[in-house]
């Protein structure tokens, strides 16, 4: 999994990717994870401090 925040001033996004061909979990911090940004189809569910990714998906999160 590759996981990594970008900011813009007080806004700031969690970008995690499975570049493998493994669905992949991890435990994060429920504030790192933020809440779900939805619409682009990778796939990644965050559930109670787990992020779930599925082969090859993706998670966004966001907080402002």
């Amino acid at each position: 999994m590759l996981a990594f925040e970008r900011w813009l001033g007080e806004h700031r996004i969690l970008c995690a990717f499975n570049l493998t061909a493994a669905p992949l979990e991890a435990e994060l911090p429920e504030p790192l994870l933020g809440m779900p940004l939805e619409g682009h189809g990778f796939g990644g569910v965050r559930a109670a401090g787990r992020l779930s990714l599925p082969p090859y998906g993706a998670y966004f999160g966001g907080q402002a």
